[in-house]
């Protein structure tokens, strides 16, 4: 029975790393959303703050004359001796798509052994990547709106809005 109890408690409780992929131009398309790149990856740092079981991958299409694939590691965390990148600004190749590098990056991660231990959001609201993100089941966890991710999300992710934990701020403040 302590077995069982146990078991149930890892599985339930685990906090498996999560990966958000963020379709840039459809989320710079929206009302309330900066409408520049560089803004955006700017607002998405301070993520690094946040849970060392949390990495953002922030993708763009391809803009004209763009060779080859430039990904930019906008900041690291040091997590138990190894460094792992937590913002990642993926600016794709002329041609290619967003919705396709999503959707291969979902497929690497089902194919490789520890895809149990992580979990993707994807934040878009093309309806045809959302279809096909969403067969991914044992890696996908959902998808997010564009307008929800940054308006709700954001400020969790970055830790502007409180984690709602009722304990004073200042331990010796209380009476």
């Amino acid at each position: 029975m302590k077995f069982l109890s146990s078991f149930v408690s890892s599985f339930l409780f685990a906090s498996p790393r999560t990966t958000w992929f963020i379709d840039g131009n459809n989320l710079m398309g929206h009302k309330g959303t900066p409408r520049d790149r560089d803004t955006i990856a700017n607002k998405l740092k301070p993520i690094q703050e946040a849970s060392a079981d949390l990495s953002v991958v922030l993708v763009w299409d391809g803009r004209t004359g763009q060779d080859a694939v430039a990904i930019e590691k906008m900041n690291d965390a040091v997590t138990s001796g190894k460094t792992s990148s937590l913002l990642q600004v993926v600016s794709l190749a002329e041609g290619m798509s967003t919705d396709d590098y999503i959707l291969q990056q979902l497929e690497e991660l089902k194919a490789a052994e520890d895809s149990k231990s992580s979990s993707v959001q994807v934040v878009t609201a093309d309806r045809a990547l959302r279809r096909q993100v969403l067969q991914a089941k044992p890696v996908i966890r959902g998808v997010v709106n564009p307008v929800v991710f940054w308006k709700r999300y954001r400020p969790r992710l970055t830790g502007m809005k409180s984690d709602y934990k009722n304990e004073p701020k200042d331990p010796e403040a209380t009476p």
